[in-house]
């Protein structure tokens, strides 16, 4: 089986736009915090047959990419 197509979508989805196309630490951690919130959630719902507020983990989720987004322009805007 050839995975070559779905490593370089993965690795596009993870990188930084632009022509080096670095892999972004807030992509990737939002990445794995996503698959663990997910896991997490699924065993709450199979648990408890309840789905539970999703505001604060989406906030947690969201939370590398963003110190990330912030921290870039902070430095695009001191220049």
């Amino acid at each position: 089986m050839n995975f070559d197509g779905i490593k370089r979508a993965v690795r596009e989805t993870l990188s930084e736009p632009g022509p080096n196309g670095t892999l972004s630490w807030g992509r990737v951690a939002s990445s794995v915090l996503l698959v663990a919130a997910v896991v997490w959630v699924s065993s709450i719902l199979i648990r408890t047959h309840a789905l539970p507020a999703l505001d604060g983990i989406t906030a947690f989720v969201l939370s590398p990419y963003a110190s990330n987004k912030l921290t870039t322009m902070g430095q695009s805007f001191s220049k």
